[in-house]
């Protein structure tokens, strides 16, 4: 009888903590939108490469862009303002034809690092 009331108090505490806390244990920073969208065909020359997250995220963050034969696209310094990574694609870069995957690493609001691979273009 004693094990199982303690065995529900530890159930109520843990439930009690997941609704005292929401923000804090379910608020990891994750992608909303990208520059190229997910899935466009892109027939114009791309000059840059933007994703923007739901929250704001730290300077440490960074991305890469890889063509679908595994070869790294160059790309110069990574700009961040708030919530917005943006990286310019260097002068004289040809994009070949294809499928371009962009491999992303952030620092969230919440200091949590957070990678994603995201299929734009």
């Amino acid at each position: 009888m004693i094990k199982k009331i303690g065995q529900q108090i530890i159930i109520g505490m843990l439930f009690a903590l997941v609704f005292a806390f929401p923000t804090t244990i379910f608020a990891h920073t994750q992608l909303e939108m990208s520059s190229p969208k997910e899935g466009e065909t892109v027939t114009t020359e791309l000059k840059d490469v933007s994703l923007q997250f739901n929250t704001n995220i730290e300077k440490l963050s960074s991305f890469k862009i890889i063509h679908e034969s595994k070869q790294e696209v160059p790309l110069d310094q990574t700009t961040i303002e708030g919530n917005t990574m943006t990286r310019h694609i260097m002068d004289g870069t040809a994009l070949e034809n294809g499928t371009y995957t962009v491999e992303w690493r952030i620092v969230g609001k919440d200091g949590h690092p957070i990678e994603g691979v995201h299929p734009t273009f």
